[in-house]
């Protein structure tokens, strides 16, 4: 760390942790996802409630998977300079600041940024550069968070300045632009500002880059532009095992075993095989019985649909004094669930157990029950404002 006499930002005594053994090292490439995985398994709760209150929760879900660069210089090589489209096969589709927010989960709302501001901050930049340096460094960070068990606004600042920095903007550089740090003044406003934008913008200036100059390497979040391929062109049809739930961050479901599985079928055909999905959000399609076949993950695929029913259902327990039109269009969502939940339990109905197809019907009774708690609820209210559910509550 930097001496005494300079403004080098060190951590507090009493907040540094216990050195980590030699083997934790998350890796050595300038950056990648499985770093960020492994950096993060060792933050405390403490830190990662840090995290979600700042508006990045949903990074604490990403799996580690490596990045298929091929893949993505294939997918960056259709792109469309005019109308900023991929094409595909003739199929033109373009990633969207929705898409994005879907696969990232992280904030969209606000004004749309189209890069890095060009406010210096001299205080944070000094703070957080240490070593004497003259650049924020990769290597700067990750000792920080190696030594640092704090959870205050300087931890979530690097926190985001690394994502920023070596997952969700990165360069071909091993250092983060200053430039980021005019939008880490505030760590209240983090989760009013448009991420998602920024970060969907900086992907496509990188495309660009690569399209318009020969022999440059792709840079910008090339994890998001794999999930969105893959999710964009849809496989289950041809591989029932690469269906899932749906739920946002998207990239939760993205592991290493799974990208291998959409590698493997696409390798048989051919690239940009697959549905094109027009709206990635909406859940997709369970595999019909005729193009089902039983799988060795055909638990993993009941245990995701159980799960999101589950919560599905604590939904409704939390929202029942709420608007009905809320509380219908979450009864929607469960239908709909129900249908693929039908349509699986008709192709691998040898691996469920008739107590669980009973505990799932219960559970879709439950959720009825409560939608009709909430239209009575409702119509209580119209007629008297002063009703309150908490005291009427059964």
């Amino acid at each position: 760390m930097a001496g005494k006499d300079n403004l080098n930002y060190e951590p507090p005594v009493a907040e540094k942790k216990a050195k980590s053994p030699a083997s934790k090292n998350p890796g050595t490439q300038v950056w990648s996802q499985n770093i960020l995985v492994n950096i993060i398994k060792e933050f405390s709760p403490q830190q990662q409630q840090a995290i979600k209150d700042a508006g990045f929760g949903a990074m604490l879900k990403i799996p580690a998977c490596n990045i298929r660069r091929s893949l993505c210089a294939d997918i960056a090589k259709t792109f469309d300079l005019e109308t900023e489209e991929f094409d595909i096969h003739g199929n033109k589709v373009k990633i969207t600041i929705a898409d994005v927010h879907h696969i990232l989960g992280l904030p969209s709302e606000g004004d749309e940024i189209k890069e890095a501001p060009k406010r210096q901050v001299p205080e944070l930049f000094h703070r957080y550069k240490w070593r004497n340096d003259n650049k924020i460094s990769s290597v700067s960070l990750k000792d920080y968070f190696k030594d640092n068990a704090s959870s205050d606004e300087d931890f979530v600042r690097i926190f985001v300045l690394y994502a920023i920095g070596f997952f969700l903007c990165p360069t071909l550089q091993p250092n983060v632009s200053s430039d980021y740090l005019g939008l880490l003044e505030n760590v209240k406003e983090f989760n009013n500002i448009n991420w998602c934008s920024l970060v969907l913008n900086v992907l496509i200036s990188s495309i660009r880059t690569f399209k318009e100059q020969q022999h440059v390497n792709l840079a910008g979040s090339l994890a998001l532009l794999q999930v969105w391929y893959w999710e964009k062109l849809y496989l289950g049809h041809l591989e029932p095992s690469l269906w899932h739930a749906g739920e946002t961050p998207a990239m939760q479901y993205w592991d290493e075993k799974r990208a291998l599985k959409r590698e493997q079928v696409e390798r048989k055909h051919q690239f940009g095989v697959g549905k094109i999905v027009h709206d990635i959000r909406r859940p997709k399609p369970f595999p019909s019985p005729e193009s089902a076949a039983p799988t060795s993950n055909s638990v993993q695929q009941l245990e995701e649909v159980k799960q999101s029913m589950d919560s599905l259902k604590l939904m409704i327990i939390e929202r029942d004094h709420k608007n009905y039109v809320e509380l219908k269009a979450i009864k929607e969502t469960c239908q709909s669930m129900s249908r693929r939940l039908d349509a699986f339990l008709e192709t691998h109905f040898q691996s469920c157990s008739q107590q669980e197809i009973s505990n799932d019907t219960a559970t879709f009774e439950d959720i009825d029950t409560g939608l009709q708690r909430g239209k009575r609820n409702a119509k209580k209210k119209d007629k008297n404002p002063d009703y309150d559910f908490q005291v009427h509550r059964r």
